[in-house]
């Protein structure tokens, strides 16, 4: 008889990747079954990047556990990495697998024998040379139309708040063959977009030999498959170079929108962050993206609260989001144990970083509209998803905005709609 296995995941692309791989490797010798079944096994891939993302973890391994008390817990992920004793102490978790190890997960999944004599843990340290962990070739990801591929994992960068150097480790890039491969197989599945996805892609392919580039990578991409759409995901800001706005500019297929984390709009606050980009050079960049790609739509990251943070620096990060963020992700500061920030003077008090965490998502929410609004009238291709709304279908457009789809369409096409606004919400009837 099959075990029965659940994955739950949290956090970022790269760990969703992940899991997708680890689960189509043992899909034909286990039965995979959802979290809030009874399972033989779960397996938590976690997140460590705030506090919350900890106690998120936690409680769900006490719910796995109360779900079926017989069964095997495994936590692996950033989360096991970064604090392997202190996840092993957790009631009810039986296996520790840090990113280190990540890739033994389907030999052990696929035989009980191997989780009961596995070590309890299983982490390394990972250094400065490494190679990309080798998990399988995906060509499904559950209840997604959209493909995320991991293209490469790790981190060159020392920013002082920032634990995923330690969780992940340096640079590793996936070789391009393998990744022209992976999108013809997402393809050839039925897939319509991947997401090229990492901790640092604009950093991808400085590690291999022969170096080469993001760029490169698209290159390929566009001349060796025929993936209807690419899309990039976050990268930082001084990776974004001429090469690649003008390479966006003349290809429709790689989506119009970029992510780009500028974490603070204030010179003093991104010094101590140790960032490697200031406001001019933002200023400069953005402006020359927007001067290329007139229809971009560019997201970002903003950690609000950094120690010494105070109502004029905030002030700037407010200034540079209204004059050039369409979309903004707010991360409350939180403290990491192990990082430069941690034992940083000048902590904000709680209650300001949430109250000016709202202030920036209300923002944020007010800017991602405003983009919106420019779509209204206009025919937009969609991708329509598994997700059904209340009164349509969930579909996203090139820029990823969210549209709810009206009329006789199925998941996962490329359609037309004409786009329209209610209250807050896109909406999209089928063009004729």
């Amino acid at each position: 008889m099959k075990q029965r296995v659940a994955f739950l995941t949290l956090g970022c692309r790269a760990n969703q990747f992940d899991t997708a791989s680890i689960s189509d490797a043992v899909e034909h010798d286990t039965e995979l079954v959802d979290f809030e079944d009874e399972a033989d096994v779960y397996v938590i891939n976690t997140c460590t990047v705030t506090h919350r993302a900890d106690a998120n973890a936690r409680n769900l391994i006490r719910k796995a556990r109360r779900r079926n008390p017989d069964a095997k817990v495994i936590v692996t992920g950033c989360m096991a990495q970064t604090q392997p004793d202190a996840v092993a102490a957790i009631d009810g978790v039986d296996l520790v697998v840090g990113n280190s190890h990540k890739d033994r997960l389907p030999e052990l999944l696929v035989d009980p024998e191997r989780i009961t004599h596995a070590p309890r843990i299983a982490v390394k340290k990972l250094g400065f040379k490494r190679q990309i962990p080798d998990l399988p070739k995906i060509s499904r990801m559950q209840d997604k139309t959209r493909a995320f591929v991991k293209i490469q994992d790790g981190c060159d960068y020392s920013c002082t708040f920032c634990i995923i150097t330690i969780a992940r480790g340096a640079n590793a890039s996936l070789s391009v063959d393998d990744l022209v491969d992976q999108v013809r197989r997402l393809g050839d599945a039925g897939f319509h977009e991947v997401v090229l996805t990492g901790v640092q892609i604009g950093r991808y392919g400085h590690d291999l030999e022969p170096r080469t580039t993001l760029v490169d990578a698209l290159r390929r991409l566009l001349d060796e498959t025929d993936m209807p759409r690419i899309r990039l995901s976050s990268i930082d800001p001084r990776e974004v170079g001429d090469d690649l706005i003008a390479l966006m500019a003349d290809n429709p297929r790689i989506c119009p929108h970029l992510h780009i984390p500028i974490q603070s709009g204030d010179d003093a606050i991104l010094l101590l962050m140790k960032r490697n980009h200031d406001r001019a050079f933002m200023r400069d960049l953005f402006g020359r993206i927007r001067d290329q790609i007139p229809d971009v739509m560019i997201g970002s990251d903003v950690i609000v609260g950094f120690p010494g943070e105070g109502p004029s620096e905030f002030d700037m990060t407010i200034d540079f989001v209204e004059q050039w963020i369409d979309h903004v992700h707010v991360f409350s500061y939180s403290d990491r144990p192990g990082t430069v920030a941690s034992g940083m003077d000048d902590k904000v008090p709680p209650e300001v970083i949430a109250r000016r965490s709202q202030v920036l998502r209300d923002i944020g929410q007010r800017k991602r509209m405003a983009f919106g609004q420019r779509l209204v009238g206009r025919v937009e291709q969609v991708l329509t998803e598994s997700r059904p709304t209340d009164d349509g279908l969930l579909a996203y457009t090139v820029h990823y905005m969210p549209v709810t789809v009206r009329g006789d369409v199925e998941p996962n096409r490329l359609v037309d709609v004409s786009i329209d606004i209610e209250g807050e919400q896109l909406v999209g009837a089928i063009a004729r």
